[in-house]
C-alpha cells in the first residue's frame, strides 16, 4: 500500500487484494471444494506488510513454543498481560491514523512476540471491521 492512503483507502485495497487472491489457483490448481477463508487471505496479507514477501514471520516457530496457540479458542498471545497494552495501543494507533504507520511503529520494535501478537490482533480487529462493514462476509 502507498504511503499517504488513508485508512479507508487502505481497507479499500485490502478487500480488493483478499478478492484477488481467493481467485488464485492453490498449488497451480484453482480447488473449488475448499477456498481459503477471507480471514486467512488478511492474515498472509497482513503478516507480508509486517515481515515482508514471507507468509509467516521468521520467528513462526519460535512462536509456538514459547506463546499460547492463537486457534481452537485458547488464549489469543495478544491477550497476555505482557503484550495487552502495548498491542492494544498498536492497534488504537491503526484505526486513529492508518495501518503503515503502525506497521513501521511495530516494526522498529523488533519485538518478535510484540509484532507477532500485533499481528494476531490486528487481523482480528481488520476483519471485524470489515464484517461489520460489509466489506466482508462473516465467517
Amino acid at each position: 500500500m502507498a504511503d499517504n492512503q488513508t485508512l479507508e483507502q487502505q481497507l479499500e485495497t485490502l478487500t480488493q487484494e483478499i478478492e484477488k487472491r481467493k481467485q488464485l489457483p492453490v498449488d497451480g490448481r484453482r480447488i473449488e471444494s475448499e477456498p481459503k477463508p477471507e480471514k486467512e487471505h488478511l492474515h498472509d496479507i497482513v503478516g507480508e506488510k509486517l515481515y515482508g514477501e514471507t507468509e509467516h514471520s521468521p520467528h513462526e516457530e519460535e512462536r509456538h513454543e514459547e506463546l499460547p496457540a492463537t486457534h481452537g479458542g485458547e488464549e489469543q498471545s495478544y491477550n497476555l498481560p505482557e503484550l495487552h497494552e502495548r498491542v492494544q495501543k498498536l492497534v488504537n494507533s491503526v484505526f486513529e491514523k492508518d495501518l503503515d504507520s503502525a506497521v513501521k511503529e511495530v516494526r522498529a520494535t523488533d519485538d518478535a512476540a510484540l509484532i507477532d501478537a500485533f499481528h494476531d490482533a490486528l487481523v482480528d480487529e481488520l476483519h471485524d471491521h470489515l464484517v461489520n462493514t460489509g466489506k466482508l462476509e462473516k465467517l
